[in-house]
């Protein structure tokens, strides 16, 4: 390893607190942010599989259903709440500097609004963490009846490892937080004067994350939610969720981008083990990057500013032994210093630009 590389990973090192803490949710990492928007894909659901350390999760064969959409996080009018805006539900959240809570939910046919914000995350949140809290939240269903639910969410970090994604991506860093929600559910008239406590729901939702360090928000998620009459089940609907460091790169998450060059930089001090070789050429507005692949590779660039601010971005995928150019347009762009970022199957690279 040269003087100079040798350098760039110390500079790293010191610039990028988060490297010592290998399996760790931070608060400047991993809090949802108002006006972040990210690609969100259906995939059939799968066996979230073992828990413990040095767990090898192999996705390489995942299943997209034909279901893509995006999730948005927008803040309230009070600046405080955040929204996090799907398809079929709109979920309610507020953070602190080292916490994330829920407020509630709304549907098509619910509204639900804790008593007490419930406590989903603390941060640091490492593996082994754990955090269980009882709540009681009251609504409505269907605009007619009132309901009210009465129960108990436990969030584990309990397991740790490597993923595997489309033979192509390698994840190195995953932190698996297991939820689950338990509660029991009152569904009523509001002209009803007594509740009638024997006819009962059950509910158990339960979550699987998986978190890489470097991307914010979790790159695959299962969602198992059972219902139960009186304790004999009546429905179970399970759905599975991917957003790949390819759906979360156009996100403007400085901090990120540099925990990525930082581990691209550790993880790559082989030269041998590089999966791309590339040259950057300038030639008036247009940024060409010729390369040539040593394996099947995926390749996604951005070029941003110093601050961290996306201005462009380009992607491509070959096979091995395969040639080409990815080309970006620095048309309208303010004359100065740039980052192109490029990573490959998981290494990042990056060049500074002066354009």
């Amino acid at each position: 390893m040269n003087i100079q590389r040798t350098l760039s990973i110390f500079i790293f090192l010191l610039s990028v607190p988060y490297l010592e803490a290998q399996n760790r949710l931070e608060s400047e990492t991993n809090m949802i942010r108002s006006g972040d928007s990210i690609v969100c894909r259906q995939i059939e659901y799968f066996s979230p599989g073992n828990m413990g350390e040095g767990q090898i999760w192999d996705f390489q064969e995942l299943e997209y259903v034909d279901n893509d959409f995006i999730t948005r996080y927008t803040c309230d009018t009070d600046s405080i709440t955040i929204h996090e805006l799907l398809p079929s539900i709109r979920r309610k959240y507020q953070s602190s500097e080292d916490s994330l809570f829920t407020l509630g939910y709304e549907t098509r046919l619910h509204t639900v609004t804790y008593e007490e914000p419930i406590n989903l995350l603390n941060f640091p949140f490492a593996y082994g963490n754990h955090i269980r809290q009882d709540f009681h939240g009251t609504g409505t269903y269907s605009k007619k009846y009132v309901i009210e639910s009465r129960g108990t969410v436990e969030t584990e970090a309990d397991a740790a490892g490597t993923i595997y994604i489309n033979g192509t991506d390698t994840l190195r860093n995953v932190l698996r937080i297991h939820r689950i929600f338990s509660s029991c559910i009152f569904q009523y008239l509001p002209s009803d004067k007594l509740i009638d406590t024997t006819n009962v729901r059950q509910r158990i939702e339960e979550h699987y994350l998986w978190y890489a360090r470097g991307y914010r928000y979790p790159v695959l998620e299962t969602i198992s939610t059972t219902i139960y009459n009186d304790m004999v089940p009546v429905s179970c609907q399970q759905t599975a969720y991917c957003s790949l460091p390819s759906d979360q790169s156009y996100l403007k998450d400085a901090v990120n981008i540099e925990i990525q060059i930082a581990d691209s930089l550790l993880n790559s001090e082989d030269p041998e083990n590089t999966p791309i070789h590339y040259q950057v050429e300038v030639n008036g507005s247009t940024i060409d990057v010729g390369y040539s692949l040593e394996t099947n590779a995926s390749i996604h660039a951005l070029l941003c500013d110093r601050m961290g601010l996306v201005y462009k971005h380009a992607s491509s995928s070959g096979c091995a032994g395969d040639t080409g150019h990815l080309r970006m347009e620095s048309i309208g762009l303010r004359h100065g210093v740039y980052i192109l970022y490029l990573n490959v199957n998981g290494q990042v690279f990056n060049e500074k630009l002066n354009l």
